[in-house]
């Protein structure tokens, strides 16, 4: 049979298909690789220095090549790419850190050299290359970053191979080409985590001494730097969040209390002496601390370069008593403050103190209080409460924070923002993504008015991509090895400087809430040395001018959801509990003591440091609910049984109870519910310590039937409800009273007439009228008494019987009248 060739040409490719088709299937299925799909060859960059290149100077790369395949490499050699032309903006920046930008296109000529020995299979080999600044740049070249890329190829199964890695290069000629650098603020929280919240109060220790283990090494790190501090007051507390059960109370002196005095819970009034930088027991009684050097009495801002522009809000002036401007203190003097007489302060609170003359400080809410839940909830009570806590500490302490500005805590929102302005708010440090993405930019880092439902505030917006890489973070938040984070936040500072246009632009930076030491692994001091870059503080960046035409932003979203958020219910049931508090402190000797004992524990229960620890916040609460509950109950009216009133008016005893150590003053009032009964006046009243105290209440009945009866305990007449009240059922009786009367005046009337009868009839029988009036049968002559004889008067002398013994004593058996006829 003959096949024809196109045939047999077609039958060839068919069974050669088939065949390949075959082999596939049967083939064995290739090992697992975990570099399958990447080159063979990977390179890893280790350091970089100088960080910045200067004229005279080389840039040292020092790296390591993996070798990741099974076969020898031969010839390598390593290449040295850099970009021809600065990355002017940040998006370039990016764009060359993530490969999206060619290493290929606009580069100068590599800079090459030879490794000297083959990379052998799964093997790491490092090496160093060396490159002078000089021919490459000149005192003209363009200063600013250059993308940089490391190269190592090699051939591979006869087969060339290649791995890279990519950095930045900052270039800066001798003499800088900028009339100002940039003003970098850098503002570093100190305040709890929620962990170190817990196991203060778990193990009832002072929050600062916790905190102290983390927050020491931060503030060893940055003494060197100028950076701000933004202050939490609650690290200068010497006492634990919640106290231990039974409270400690005492009082200097029993009797009436002040409750407009606010006294230490020490009871101490002078100065413990314990050295330059122990605060004072009573901050109303001190000094006005001295501002940080620097200061301008005539600018207190003193920021930007012509000092114009600065308002209040970036000052650290002190009122006469010495508290920050604006702030209350009258009814908030923490007994347990930082350095306490007869105890020295914790680690934490004598650094704190010592170094914060020459830095600004802003204050924190007290224990960083998330604000957008009292905002949601529509009471700012509690906030306010904690900033006159939170500004008699630091008043104690002697630090001076910046007026007004604050730096809520949570995550800020629209409503969050209008209760600011509605607090005639000054300054607030607040989030990009809080203010509308459409609105008109400002000069970088300076103070811009953000229009609110409840007025405008000014607020002032970190760099979130600086604030980020300070901490070795990009703005994904993923973490970057230490030289990338590094050269790539000199690189976007310097991009961003020259994007912005201006010579001398602000940036204000932010770490985070639990900012370690690890953050701040020479990232902080890299920068601070960058020639284009200056770090400031605060109140520089804040007497900066939004800029000639500058509109007002707007807020993005008015509310924004969290689920860590406290809810409004809860927020308000805190309030409720403070203020029963507050109420049975007026009644005590020493209000603020126990006022000292009970707040802190209140306040860091509002705490946004519990994002990450909703567990032990409740177990806080419920802690907290049980002190509360504790001293509601300890002031108190004692129940009884029905009481009977069967007068028009009389005195309601009530047994009124005190479990504190300490007397309270209290007023007892009482509420009928029915106008058949009437009160009168409150009675005040001094129960003693640990007793329980009867008081009587003056009451009036009106009419008859049984009338509820609420008994109250006031601060003072007509005050706030103090402890816990009672109630009764009077049974009212008042006719009960003229019955009773008009029954006993009718019994006494029978029994005058019964008398008066039983008198005249005994009075019959002893007088007889008859004889009286000489009718008698005998005649006149027996009415006459005889002469008795001595002897007869003799017997009635010695006898009961009288004359009588005479008239029955004649012999013969007869009478004397008788005989006598």
């Amino acid at each position: 049979m003959n096949i024809p060739s196109r045939a047999r040409s077609t039958a060839g490719c068919v069974l050669v298909l088939v065949l390949w088709l075959g082999l596939a299937l049967t083939a064995p299925p290739a090992a697992a690789n975990p570099q399958e799909g990447t080159e063979p060859l990977r390179v890893e960059l280790t350091s970089m220095s100088p960080a910045v290149l200067r004229p005279e100077g080389e840039l040292t790369v020092r790296a390591t090549v993996h070798n990741d395949s099974s076969e020898t490499v031969t010839d390598p050699s390593v290449r040295l790419i850099m970009q021809r032309h600065v990355l002017t903006t940040r998006a370039a920046v990016d764009a060359w850190q993530d490969g999206t930008t060619s290493a290929l296109i606009a580069t100068a000529t590599p800079f090459t050299a030879e490794l000297e020995e083959d990379l052998e299979p799964h093997s790491t080999t490092a090496f160093t290359i060396t490159m002078p600044s000089s021919p490459t740049f000149a005192e003209t070249s363009a200063w600013g970053p250059r993308g940089i890329e490391v190269d190592v190829t090699g051939i591979l199964e006869a087969a060339p191979t290649t791995g890279s890695a990519r950095s930045l290069l900052l270039w800066f000629p001798s003499e800088s080409p900028l009339r100002s650098p940039a003003e970098l603020s850098v503002l570093t929280p100190l305040t709890p985590t929620g962990a170190e919240w817990h196991q203060a109060a778990s193990e009832g220790r002072p929050v600062g001494d916790v905190a102290a283990t983390r927050l020491l090494p931060v503030l060893r790190a940055t003494s060197g730097a100028e950076m701000s501090w933004a202050l939490d007051p609650a690290l200068l507390e010497s006492a634990p969040p919640v106290p231990a059960t039974p409270l400690e109370l005492g009082a200097e002196e029993a009797g009436v209390p002040d409750p407009d005095q606010a006294t230490p819970a020490d009871g101490s009034d002078t100065d413990p002496g314990s050295g330059d930088n122990a605060p004072p027991s009573n901050p109303t009684d001190q000094d006005a601390p001295e501002a940080p050097e620097g200061t301008d009495d005539d600018n207190p801002g003193g920021g930007g370069t012509d000092g114009e522009g600065q308002d209040d809000a970036a000052n650290g002036d002190q009122n006469d008593d010495g508290a920050a401007a604006g702030e209350d203190t009258t009814d908030v003097t923490p007994g347990a403050g930082a350095g306490g007489p007869g105890a020295d302060p914790n680690e934490l609170a004598t650094h704190l103190i010592e170094h914060t003359a020459r830095r600004d400080v802003v204050g924190l809410d007290y224990a960083d209080t998330d604000l957008p839940a009292l905002a949601h909830a529509g009471d700012l009570t509690l906030w306010r409460l904690g900033q006159q806590r939170g500004a008699a500490l630091l008043n104690q302490a002697r630090i001076a924070p910046l007026t007004d500005v604050h730096w809520p805590g949570g995550r800020i929102d629209g409503t969050t923002l209008a209760a600011l302005a509605g607090e005639d708010a000054q300054v607030v440090v607040t989030p990009e993504y809080t203010l509308a993405p459409d609105g008109p930019a400002g000069l970088p880092g300076s103070p811009t008015q953000v229009s609110t439902t409840a007025g405008e505030v000014r607020a002032v917006v970190p760099d979130e991509r600086i604030s980020a890489l300070l901490t070795g973070h990009d703005a994904s938040g993923a973490e970057l090895d230490s030289l990338t984070a590094r050269q790539l936040l000199l690189a976007d500072t310097a991009a961003a400087m020259r994007e912005s246009g201006e010579d001398g632009p602000g940036f204000l930076a932010t770490l985070p809430r639990d900012v370690s030491e690890a953050d701040l692994d020479g990232h902080l001091r890299e920068l601070a040395d960058a020639p284009w870059m200056d770090l400031a503080n605060l109140r520089e960046l804040l007497g900066r001018t939004p800029g000639s035409g500058s509109e007002p932003r707007t807020a993005a979203t008015a509310t924004l959801a969290d689920p860590h958020r406290l809810a409004p219910e809860e927020v308000l049931d805190l309030e409720q509990m403070h203020d029963d508090m507050a109420n049975l402190a007026a009644t005590l000797p020493d209000r603020q003591g126990l006022l000292d004992q009970v707040q802190p524990g209140l306040l860091t229960s509002l705490s946004a440091s519990w994002a990450n620890e909703a567990g032990a916040r409740d177990e806080l609460l419920e802690r907290v609910a049980d002190l509360g509950a504790e001293l509601t109950g300890a002031v108190r009216v004692e129940p009884g049984s029905s009481v009977l009133l069967i007068n028009h008016s009389g005195e309601l005893p009530v047994a009124v109870a005190n479990d504190l150590p300490v007397p309270a003053q209290v007023t007892v009032a009482l509420q009928p519910q029915d106008p058949r009964l009437r009160a009168s006046e409150p009675i005040s009243a001094v129960l003693d310590p640990e007793t329980i105290t009867t008081v009587r209440v003056p009451i009036q009945a009106v009419a008859n039937g049984n009338v509820e009866l609420d008994v109250q305990l006031l601060t003072e007449p007509e005050g706030e409800v103090v402890g816990q009240g009672a109630s009764f059922v009077v049974r009212v009786r008042a006719d009960w009273e003229d019955i009773g009367t008009a029954v006993v005046a009718v019994l006494l009337a029978v029994a005058f007439l019964i008398g008066l009868v039983r008198t005249i009839r005994s009075g019959k029988r002893r007088f007889d009228p008859a004889a009286a009036s000489g009718t008698s049968p005998a005649g006149p002559a027996a009415s006459v008494p005889r002469k008795m004889d001595s002897g007869a008067q003799n017997l009635g002398a010695h006898g009961v019987s009288g004359a009588g013994s005479t008239s029955s004593s004649v012999p013969g058996g007869a009478s004397s009248e008788e005989k006598w006829r």
